[in-house]
């Protein structure tokens, strides 16, 4: 199936944009993916959570898995952060 008769390719929507602009770009699509890699990761870290409620030393892997949530939330505030924000 052939493009339309007017349409342009992907490059010569870049061809007015800045170096800045284009980096900005970059980061942005790298913060994204970071993101969206967050919801997997923290649907592991919370099933080990689960799991840490019956292991014999209760108290001390729920702390480690709790505090493995709290990092994971927190490089998800930060990648968010860059992506919306410029």
């Amino acid at each position: 199936m052939s493009p339309p008769a007017g349409a342009l390719p992907y490059g010569s929507l870049f061809r007015y944009s800045t170096l800045h602009e284009r980096g900005v770009i970059v980061m942005g699509c790298l913060a994204a993916a970071v993101t969206g890699a967050m919801t997997p990761v923290f649907a592991l870290m919370f099933g080990r959570l689960i799991n840490a409620f019956f292991a014999a030393n209760l108290e001390a892997e729920v702390n480690k898995f709790a505090l493995i949530i709290l990092g994971v939330a927190g490089a998800a505030l930060l990648s968010g952060k860059c992506y919306v924000t410029p």
